[in-house]
């Protein structure tokens, strides 16, 4: 908690806002992330020489992105 506070993080994943998601929510995004390190795809390039942790890490965030965009979305339609 100290290093989230310290870097400006809390309440941000990714550098996207997670303000008003719920726990679950906050969690699917993490584990959309994290599941997409496992596709074959996303194996293939951690164990390419001269790869990039930004190249890695690029559709697994867009992911988790993606995510956050949509369970927000769910936000404004609950009301």
């Amino acid at each position: 908690m100290a290093d989230a506070q310290k870097n400006g993080y809390i309440g941000r994943l990714n550098e996207d806002s997670i303000e008003g998601l719920n726990s679950t929510q906050i969690f699917g995004a993490v584990l959309g992330h994290e599941i997409e390190h496992t596709t074959k795809e996303n194996a293939i390039l951690q164990n390419t020489p001269n790869v990039t942790e930004s190249q890695i890490e690029k559709v697994p965030t867009d992911i988790s992105k993606k995510i956050i965009e949509e369970s927000k979305r769910e936000l404004i339609y609950e009301f």
